[in-house]
């Protein structure tokens, strides 16, 4: 027993290096620049120098392990998942995506927050908007590039489960959904909850073919006869043909994906007294029309006298549609939470009175007793 000890407490700390050695290896990536659309997005995005699939391979990282990422004086503890929907509202995450990838760039290592800006909350830089709708990024102060990122293991798996509950696969070609129709495959569709009238619908992008479905949703447009759009995607159509779309009351107001910022919380309270002030029939649009749409459309269901259980509903037809997502599943449920932490950031919580919230919210946003009258006259027709 003498000569089995050692050799036992021996192979036990051998083990035990081993393992600190994985946890404290570290692979490091770079941002190059701030190039906009190549290393940046509007929404405050970063990527790095590194493909997904190379990130994967060199690293022995995987989705749903916990790591920290060092870099200027900071260190991040944050998952790394697959789709930008793994990680929950406001939080920060290392995405590596291998599908759904619509432009080149997308499949680099990306850091994001899910319905945030990373780079201004991690003093990166700041957004410049310019009267052309364009933009660029600024270096924050001391700031160069390229920009060092050290990347350690903390928890091996640690977001594991969040990563399968939330894991969204979705194609853009229309063979692929046989069981919808057109007006499903665009995402279009009209908005019949509670006390609503038949003049408001809802859709993905028109004006766009990144998702293989804009000729598809211009039909389903022209078919309901929507008369007045709120875009809340682009802020330019330059290089959009005329259309049915550009003959219709249109107004452009591009929502970052942060949903609930102090930013987009003007763009919302624009987008409401446009209609407030302009009667028709209404389409409220960004490009899947799923994250950005459905918070509005949430509050426009909310104000007319929808429970939440009715919202929470229309709000996923989106995911059934695109991704498959089985309703009172467990992943369904996961992923309908992303609206009710929206809506509790604006105060409207519960299942109680939501009526009253929702108008003492938009109140909050500028709205008068009078614009709120109109927007309820309006979407009673």
């Amino acid at each position: 027993m003498r000569r089995i000890l050692p050799f036992f407490f021996i192979l036990v700390l051998l083990v035990s290096c081993s393992s600190v050695g994985v946890q404290e290896q570290t692979y490091t990536v770079y941002a190059l620049g701030l190039e906009r659309d190549i290393s940046t997005t509007k929404h405050g995005n970063l990527h790095l120098d590194k493909e997904a699939e190379d990130f994967l391979a060199e690293s022995g990282l995987d989705y749903g392990d916990i790591v920290n990422v060092a870099f200027l004086d900071k260190n991040v503890k944050l998952p790394i998942v697959p789709v930008f929907s793994s990680a929950s509202a406001g939080q920060a995450a290392l995405a590596l995506r291998t599908t759904d990838v619509s432009k080149q760039y997308d499949s680099l290592a990306t850091l994001f927050i899910n319905f945030g800006d990373f780079m201004t909350t991690y003093g990166i830089a700041t957004r410049d908007v310019y009267n052309d709708g364009t933009w660029e990024w600024v270096a924050a102060e001391g700031v160069t590039f390229p920009l060092r990122f050290d990347i350690t293991l903390v928890e091996k798996a640690g977001f594991k489960r969040e990563v399968e509950l939330s894991m969204l696969e979705r194609t853009n070609k229309r063979e692929d959904y046989p069981h919808l129709d057109d007006w499903q495959y665009a995402n279009f569709r009209q908005v019949k909850t509670t006390g609503m009238g038949n003049c408001l619908y809802r859709s993905s992008t028109p004006i766009s073919d990144e998702l293989g479905r804009d000729s598809f949703a211009m039909k389903a447009f022209k078919e309901a006869g929507v008369t007045v759009i709120i875009n809340v995607a682009d802020n330019t159509w330059n290089e959009v043909p005329n259309s049915y779309y550009k003959d219709q009351n249109v107004i452009l107001l591009p929502m970052s994906v942060d949903i609930t910022s102090d930013s987009n919380m003007v763009i919302v309270a624009q987008g409401l007294r446009f209609m407030a002030e302009n009667p028709g029939v209404y389409c409220v649009h960004c490009k899947e029309g799923k994250d950005r749409t459905g918070f509005i459309i949430a509050l426009l269901e909310m104000l007319m006298g929808a429970d939440i259980n009715e919202v929470i509903e229309d709000y996923m037809v989106t995911y059934e549609n695109f991704y498959g997502v089985e309703k009172g599943t467990e992943k369904y449920n996961y992923i309908s939470q992303t609206l009710l932490q929206q809506l509790e950031k604006c105060n409207i919580k519960g299942t109680e009175n939501l009526k009253e919230q929702t108008e003492v919210f938009l109140k909050k946003l500028g709205l008068t007793d009078n614009e709120i009258e109109k927007l309820r006259q309006n979407l009673s027709v």
